[in-house]
């Protein structure tokens, strides 16, 4: 039984699915659509906003994941990155998942080989379009999302099965299409291992510089069958594995210095469950410089400026991410108060003056400041702070704030 389930998973079949949710669940993206002439047809996108409809980050912009089977792997991958964001351990990402209509044309770069056993009767004939997917994605989706939601400059690819045989594609031949690329148990195997060939036969240019790739390579091995003895193996139902293994080491010992790689095997996972334990160490892996650790010294040292010790990590991350990066506004608020009941008076002042720098068209940052003005008793500035506010949001709470002033 095994080995039927793994020749229906590995050519390409499609298992998980995602019921419709009723009006009154939890929403975590919405549907749209785009019509293609590239590929002739309409396609439906599945769309993933971090904080949708809250003022504070309504003029901020957003990285953007590509997410190939986008109907199978969108709840799962757009909820950890949220909350890995959450964390600081990444940057809120917009999630765009590619609903599929013909899977099979659109995920592999190449036709396949008939006398496989893997390739279902019809695949070969359908098969092959995945050249012509990525120009839909470069010349018609990748243009719509940018005229249509805050995303900014940096983008990732992620594939599972077929889908990971396309980001391991693009990662060869159009590196340029995106700035990272999870390529989750690609099917490697197809057309006789010719992506495989073609990788271990050519160098990396300069257009790999600085490319981020994770690879990630699920347990496919008959139970009871070890790493040593599959390598060793020459039967089709380990050339999948065999494929993976062999691709890692070639990644491994030509990365250089140019290419920000790691791959693993995960023994505890199959094909259909490595997906988001590969995703949750990729995006771990790429953003290993973004966390900000501040601990419990930072706050309580009076010597040591926290505002400071912010924008000296944000401009690392600024630097590795290729964009300016400022620190989340509600973080550094949420913190500024924290510091203001603490009587943290210095820190709590630098944090809020930051806030109202990296943000001034924010009403809040400058109502937060008033804040702290009043907890000082410096009623002057603390008027001046609500008038910007004011001025910014008549509405706000600072218009009750500035009557109290003068009463």
């Amino acid at each position: 039984m095994k080995n039927i389930l793994l020749l229906l998973i590995l050519s390409g079949f499609s298992h998980l699915t995602i019921a419709q949710s009723p009006a009154n669940q939890v929403v975590i993206g919405h549907k749209d659509s785009i019509y293609s002439k590239v590929l002739k047809e309409a396609r439906t996108i599945w769309i993933h906003i971090p904080h949708q409809g809250d003022d504070l980050f309504a003029k901020k912009t957003y990285p953007v994941v590509y997410l190939l089977d986008g109907e199978a792997h969108f709840p799962s991958v757009a909820t950890m990155i949220q909350s890995l964001s959450a964390n600081s351990i990444c940057p809120d990402m917009i999630i765009v998942g590619i609903e599929n209509t013909n899977r099979t044309r659109d995920l592999t770069p190449s036709k396949g080989d008939s006398s496989h056993p893997f390739v279902a009767p019809g695949m070969v004939e359908a098969s092959g379009g995945g050249d012509n997917f990525l120009r839909f994605i470069k010349e018609e989706l990748k243009p719509y999302v940018e005229a249509n939601y805050p995303v900014n400059s940096f983008e990732m690819l992620i594939g599972h099965s077929f889908g990971g045989l396309l980001a391991m594609h693009a990662f060869k031949h159009q590196p340029d299409l995106f700035d990272a690329f999870i390529s989750i148990d690609p099917s490697m195997w197809w057309s006789q291992e010719s992506l495989l060939k073609e990788i271990k036969a050519s160098e990396w240019t300069s257009a790999h510089q600085g490319k981020m790739l994770y690879l990630g390579i699920a347990n496919t091995l008959e139970e009871g069958m070890t790493v040593e003895a599959a390598l060793e193996d020459k039967g089709l139902l380990t050339g999948h594995f065999r494929a993976l293994m062999e691709l890692h080491d070639h990644l491994l010992a030509s990365k250089g210095d140019e290419i920000k790689y790691a791959g693993k095997y995960y023994e505890n996972d199959d094909h259909g469950s490595v997906p988001l334990i590969t995703e949750y160490d990729a995006v771990r892996f790429f953003f290993d410089f973004y966390k900000l650790v501040i601990g419990p010294q930072d706050f309580m040292d009076p010597s040591v400026g926290v505002a400071a010790k912010m924008q000296k990590h944000y401009k690392v991350v600024s630097k590795e991410m290729g964009m300016t990066i400022l620190p989340d506004e509600s973080m550094v608020n949420q913190m500024g108060y924290n510091m203001l009941e603490m009587q943290m008076l210095s820190k709590a002042k630098q944090l809020f003056e930051m806030n109202t720098k990296n943000y001034p068209d924010s009403f809040n940052t400058h109502d937060s400041l008033g804040d702290y003005y009043m907890a000082v008793e410096d009623l002057e500035n603390a008027k001046k702070s609500f008038q910007k506010a004011f001025d910014l949001n008549p509405d706000g709470p600072s218009k009750q704030k500035l009557e109290d002033l003068k009463k």
